[in-house]
Formats: structure tokens, sequence, C-alpha cells
């Protein structure tokens, strides 16, 4: 398969079927006119995850929130989205405060000992819920908050790098509550080169808002996201970047990171050139339309929700038309009222030239307007292979 954004002037892929496949399989094209088509699948694999830890619990509702509030701020209307999220976050809230143990902290699963990163990501899931106007206790909230306070320790004391990283997500969830430790936070600061790139972008996140509260800027943001724009790894399909090692304990991954420091940089810098490579390696991260764990949907999916909201996605209006060898595949039409639907083309196997390139042409007309907005792709090619065809191999066991 291979992923890719339609230019106005349109694009062609070259795609080759062995001669030895078999007629089984397929050929199929998903157009998404937006990302906000482009996220309904990923949000909805985080609704139907079918289990219910603590994070599960958080990463059903929470990226569903900040859907929400991007596409009330864009005007789009999506009735069921609200109506799937006040079910969501009432079940969510309701299991989250009977869960929270004596010590104001949560575990990854019910009556386990309190984890601080667990404890951060579902404080963070519930203030969100209650600063968008749905019920949760108070005494819930602020107990979850002196639990956090007590796990700072000085930062020399700190052995391993995922601590720093663990304590940079604490400091910036209090942060987004107007609690942020300035003098926690420049502690961070001073150690930022064992800082992951997620770490160091919560970190920038963490000054800015402490910054905001204060009524000054703070250089040490420029200084976090040009450090991070520099590390960023260039490839053909987008910027991404890669951890020299994987955070277990936080549960990271690389798509994880490339997502955080996706929202870093959509918050905190919205015109920096690098952000649609950005937006473009995430899309092309995805697997049959979402990410590979929960935590990577939900980060996922907060920031490119960020970053619809900042570029002009929702400004789509123009026509395609999609032909394979020539031959029309399919047509339509975008527009405002459409920017969320999703079009699945498909074309048998069986129909395609065999051991020759295949042509698929995508394009965008309608004047000075098929140059607006955007219009993904991916393309994925299926074929099956003669198993008595297939010579045995001997290597062991």
């Amino acid at each position: 398969g291979t992923p890719g954004d339609v230019p106005a002037r349109g694009v062609t892929e070259a795609i080759r079927a062995p001669a030895e496949a078999t007629d089984n399989g397929e050929l199929e094209v998903v157009l998404e006119p937006s990302l906000a088509a482009g996220l309904v699948e990923g949000l909805s694999y985080l609704e139907h995850y079918p289990y219910e830890c603590n994070e599960q619990t958080v990463s059903r509702f929470l990226p569903n929130l900040l859907a929400a509030r991007a596409m009330q701020t864009l005007h789009i209307d999506n009735s069921e989205l609200e109506r799937q999220l006040a079910y969501q976050v009432g079940i969510g809230v309701q299991r989250l405060t009977s869960r929270q143990n004596a010590d104001g902290g949560w575990g990854y699963w019910p009556g386990e000992e309190s984890s601080p990163f667990i404890t951060a990501y579902v404080l963070w899931g519930l203030h969100t819920a209650d600063s968008l106007g749905y019920t949760v206790p108070e005494r819930t909230l602020s107990s979850a908050v002196d639990y956090l306070e007590q796990q700072f320790v000085a930062q020399k004391d700190v052995k391993a790098n995922w601590q720093l990283n663990e304590l940079a997500f604490i400091n910036f969830v209090l942060s987004e509550m107007g609690q942020g430790d300035p003098g926690r936070a420049s502690t961070l600061y001073d150690v930022r080169e064992r800082l992951a790139y997620y770490g160091q972008a919560l970190l920038a996140m963490t000054l800015a808002n402490i910054a905001q509260q204060n009524g000054a800027p703070d250089e040490r943001v420029r200084t976090l996201l040009d450090d991070l724009v520099g590390a960023a790894e260039i490839s053909a399909t987008g910027a991404s970047w890669h951890e020299r090692e994987v955070d277990l304990p936080t549960l990271n991954t690389d798509v994880r990171s490339t997502s955080i420091v996706l929202a870093a940089l959509v918050r905190l810098e919205p015109d920096q050139p690098i952000l649609p490579q950005v937006a473009r390696w995430l899309m092309s991260a995805r697997t049959a339309g979402r990410w590979s764990t929960t935590q990577e949907n939900a980060w996922a999916t907060i920031a490119l929700t960020d970053w619809l909201a900042a570029s002009n996605e929702m400004a789509g209006n123009y026509e395609w038309t999609a032909q394979l060898n020539g031959n029309e595949l399919g047509h339509g039409v975008v527009t405002s009222e459409n920017l969320t639907q999703t079009t699945t083309l498909r074309t048998d196997i069986a129909e395609l030239l065999r051991d020759q390139t295949n042509l698929l042409q995508i394009n965008r007309t309608g004047g000075e307007a098929a140059d607006s907005g955007h219009l993904y792709y991916t393309t994925h090619l299926r074929y099956y292979l003669d198993a008595l065809a297939i010579q045995p191999r001997d290597r062991g066991i």
C-alpha cells in the first residue's frame, strides 16, 4: 500500500500485480477529503475497544471530547458524535470515579497500586470533561492533584530517563489545569537532553502554559521547538520523530511521540512549514484506517484534530475523478457538506494487467477552487499466490 495527498495537478500511482498471483484479491483505493474523514475509523476503534482498563477508559472519550470541541469551533454539525459522547463520558466518569484509590491515584486496573503516569492521564481526561461542562466530582480532581504533587522528587535522584518524561507529562497535565510548577519545569529544562522528543514537546507546552498565566513569553519554548524541528526525520511519507529508546512504562511509541510533537507545534507554532508533512506521516502510519494502540489512536486523533482546526482542511470545494488504466474508477464532488465522508473504490485483481504496470490516476478539477482543501488517498493491493506453486524451504526450527 501507499498513501498520499492529491495536489491540484493530480497524482499517478504505478501498481504492479505479479503474473503468478491468483484471481483472488483486490485493489482498494480510499479517498478522504479531510482529516476529519480520516479520523472516523480511529475514533470508532477507540469507542469499541474490547477492554476496560483505566487508560483505555480515558482513551475512549478524551479524543472524542477534543474532536467535538474542534468541530464546534469549525461549525461542523456532528450530532451523532455529540450524542455518543454524552453517553461515553457519563459512563467513563462514573467508572473512573468509583475506581480511584484511597491515595487519590489510579492504577492500570481497578484495585492496582496507583501509577503516576496513569493517574496523570486519567486526571487530564476528567479535567477536560469537567471544563467542557460534564459533571466531575471536585473531590475526585483535587485528590488526584494531591497524589501527583507527591510524586515529584529532585531530578538528580531520577535514574531512568523515562521517569523524567513521566514527570514532564505530570507537570503538563497540572499546567493544563493552571497548576503547573515553574520551578519543576525549569529543573526539567536543565536536563532536557535526557528527555525524549515527546518529553521535550510536553515541556514546551508546559512552559507556554505557565508563561501565559504569568503574562510574559518564555524564550525556552522557542529553543525546545527549534530543537524538535531540527530532529525530525524526513522521508517520502513525511516527517516524524523516532526515539533512541522506547519508554514502555509510559506506553510510548514513535507514532505517539510524533503525535505529541505535532500537538505541541500546532499549538505553539501553527505556521511551521513542517506541519503538513507530519500530518501526512501520521495518516500513512495507519493500518486499516487506525493506529496500533489506544495511546497511538488517542494522541494521533488529538494532534490531527488540532491540526485540522488550525489549517484550511475544511475549505475543500472541487470535483475529483479516479481512473485505472484510462477507465473511470469513480468520481465525486467535495463541498463543505461532505468533508467527513470517506469514499472506497475497489477493483478485482482479475481485472488488472498482469506483470505490467497499472496506472491509477486521481485528479481534482474546478478551476481555482481545485486547489482548496485536501484530498487524501490510500491504496492497497491485496493478492494471493498459489500455495502449490511455492517451493518449500528448510530453515530449521
